[in-house]
């Protein structure tokens, strides 16, 4: 898995990950480090641009949810931009689609 990090020069404090590849074990790991670094960095809005993404295990889900969950009791927005097939089915079927993909 890769994972790109840009900042948005017209929203103070908002960032896009860019995420290709497969998110499986290791790369969760990977994803949950790169998110708790970009939120304690002071991210109020962080987009998660999954369009590139080929598989998202459990464990992948689990640190999305956490870190949305984190974002949001301290009024900030975690949102996923564009999931691919693969990762929208995956949100579809755990009922989290709507709650985490930006409309």
């Amino acid at each position: 898995m890769e994972i790109r990090k840009t900042k948005d020069d017209k929203a103070r404090d908002a960032y896009e990950l860019l995420l290709s590849g497969r998110i499986d074990g290791a790369g969760a790991i990977r994803l949950y480090d790169e998110l708790q670094s970009t939120m304690a960095g002071g991210a109020q809005t962080l987009y998660i641009n999954m369009a590139q993404v080929t598989f998202l295990c459990s464990a992948g889900l689990a640190a999305l949810i956490q870190f949305s969950q984190k974002m949001w009791k301290q009024n900030r927005v975690l949102r996923i931009a564009r999931p691919s097939p693969e990762v929208e089915g995956v949100l579809r079927t755990s009922g989290l689609y709507e709650q985490l993909v930006e409309k």
